[in-house]
C-alpha cells in the first residue's frame, strides 16, 4: 500500500469529523455520561 500524500491525507480528514490528525495516525476521543453507556456503545459496535 503506498503511504499517502498530505494532500491526500488532507482530503479524506474532510470526511472524519471530530476525528484529529496526530503524527502517525487519527484519533477521536469519545466521553459517555457513565459505565452503562460506555458499555452500550462498545457492545453495540463490537
Amino acid at each position: 500500500m503506498k503511504k499517502l500524500t498530505d494532500a491526500e491525507i488532507a482530503e479524506h480528514m474532510k470526511a472524519l469529523p471530530n476525528w484529529e490528525l496526530g503524527t502517525d495516525r487519527i484519533r477521536r476521543v469519545f466521553r459517555f455520561k457513565d459505565f452503562v453507556e460506555a458499555f452500550g456503545w462498545m457492545s453495540s459496535i463490537a
